[in-house]
């Protein structure tokens, strides 16, 4: 159905597809797994119209595919669902479904009947039940993903291309993702999973191409392919073994005094109050399931929510509530959603650097303030070499890098700040496992490292695995309130089925 033949992308000196050939086979779904930097953004921006291979074909139905741009790609029959939600928030489940592709009467007046009945008929294949009056912006993102689904099936996709679609969501929102491809492709259509979760590989595709630095290392059936293989293709023998520096643990603490920090968030909506107790030298990590808090944690730090409050106590009884005061206090926030908030995906990777702390590379003339850009240009580079970014140059825009190349250019950016308190939302958001090991040293040696002063760190996750894996400490949220805390050395299956119960219940009984 669809094949790539001796694909070569280049952007400039940087070779992002090298000799890429694979086949995709109708009716399967089909995994693109491999680590940051390893091609897989560009190959499928190549299938969709985004940029336009070197070198090179790519055949849909056995014919060479021809297109410009994603709407002509979509016409073909080929659908991409990007990392990020791309709905309109302000419109109706619907409107979002239907927008652009509009059943018509000879009049012009959208048919409405026509339309909801074919949407319902839609949703009942695939075992939807969404509610198609409602505004898109009050969906939760599993149903948001859905959502993007229906509106490809709409236009009749034969092909659909999903980017990280489970970055942001809970367990069991992964599984009922994970069921309706398996429905779709009931129906006979063709998906391409892009993940890093190897575990949802594994369980859903029925065959996996892996990616290594811009060339194909393997392709064929799951079957053929453990997790321990799949790690080894992905990453080489070394990247899959665990880096030490993230089981580096404060021993020398003394009880009783140990100095805190408090974050406390008031949600007049939700009638809610919730406090994080932070200790000095430890990750923290808060979990909750979509909807009961942390986005507005993370939202309500960097500005970007309307009325609620984040007030953070330091130890010495210091407070800050807004962005502004945040920032003079040395908070500094990685949230999920960072395009138009902490990244400007149209400046230059270079430029990026310099938001939130562009007085530091300001060059003085007498009455002007001019950004130095030698001095971000060398920035850029000790960051780029510390962090494994790939760019093809200090003056590339940031929209062309990968997703993972962008959040490892934020989390680098953060660290480099040397903050007072680093709150993270979903730090491993779009980065494979080796990066995701890379990143949780790098944090714990920040932590470690007094000169850094970095008080504590605080991780917010859907993902109990991330959230165990970066955090000393579990506080596990529900409602807006914190219900269960455990120390994350002291979690065995006894834990886990409380963690469990307060994740869905709010009680561990």
């Amino acid at each position: 159905m669809l094949s790539f033949r001796k694909i070569t992308k280049r952007f400039g000196p940087v070779i992002a597809n090298n000799d890429i050939s694979f086949d995709v086979f109708r009716g399967d779904i089909h995994a693109l797994v491999g680590q940051n930097g390893a091609g897989k953004t560009t190959l499928i921006s190549c299938l969709s119209g985004l940029v336009t291979p070197d070198e090179g074909e790519i055949l849909w139905c056995d014919r060479t595919l021809t297109v410009s741009n994603p709407h002509q790609a979509v016409t073909a029959g080929i659908g991409v669902i990007h990392q990020a939600v791309t709905l309109d928030l302000g419109l109706t489940v619907a409107e979002n479904i239907v927008i652009g592709a509009e059943p018509r009467s000879r009049l012009g007046w959208i048919k409405w009947r026509t339309a909801d009945a074919r949407i319902r008929e839609l949703m009942s294949v695939l075992g939807l039940d969404l509610p198609l009056a409602r505004v898109a912006g009050e969906l939760s993102i599993a149903q948001q993903r859905a959502v993007e689904i229906l509106r490809l099936l709409w236009r009749r996709a034969d092909l659909i291309i999903l980017d990280e679609p489970t970055s942001n969501l809970g367990p069991q929102e992964i599984e009922g993702l994970c069921a309706t491809l398996k429905q779709l492709k009931a129906t006979g259509v063709t998906c391409v999973l892009i993940t890093h979760r190897l575990k949802e590989v594994i369980d859903t595709a029925d065959r996996v191409t892996v990616l290594r630095e811009g060339q194909h290392v393997a392709t064929g059936p799951v079957g053929d392919f453990p997790l321990h293989h799949l790690r080894e293709l992905m990453f080489g023998e070394a990247g899959t073994k665990e880096s030490s520096a993230q089981h580096l643990r404060t021993q020398d603490r003394e009880e009783g005094t140990v100095k805190e920090a408090i974050l406390r968030l008031s949600v007049p909506e939700h009638d809610a109050l919730c406090e994080i107790r932070v200790r000095e030298g430890e990750v923290t990590s808060v979990i909750a399931l979509p909807g009961n808090g942390l986005e507005e944690l993370a939202s309500t730090a960097v500005g970007d929510h309307r009325s609620a409050k984040l007030t953070v106590i330091s130890e010495r009884g210091a407070e800050s509530s807004t962005c502004a005061q945040h920032r003079c206090a040395k908070v500094s926030v990685v949230p999920s959603k960072h395009a138009g908030t902490s990244l400007a995906l149209d400046m230059s990777v270079t430029e990026n650097v310099a938001i939130g702390r562009e007085r530091s590379f300001t060059a003085t003339v007498p009455g002007v303030g001019l950004l130095s850009y030698a001095h971000l240009e060398r920035a850029f580079s000790r960051l780029a070499s510390e962090f494994k970014i790939v760019a093809a140059s200090p003056r590339q825009k940031l929209r062309e890098l990968s997703g993972g190349n962008r959040q490892r250019l934020l989390l680098a950016r953060e660290l480099d700040k040397n903050p007072w308190l680093l709150i993270l939302e979903h730090p491993g958001q779009g980065l494979d496992e080796a990066s995701i090991k890379f990143f949780r040293s790098k944090v714990r040696e920040q932590v470690e490292d007094h000169d850094k002063g970095l008080f504590g760190v605080v991780v917010l996750s859907h993902d109990l695995e991330e959230a165990l894996g970066m955090g000393d400490r579990l506080l596990v949220m529900y409602r807006g309130r914190v219900v269960y805390e455990i120390s994350t050395e002291e979690v065995d299956s006894k834990a886990l089925e409380k963690i469990g119960l307060c994740l869905s219940t709010g009680k561990d009984v």
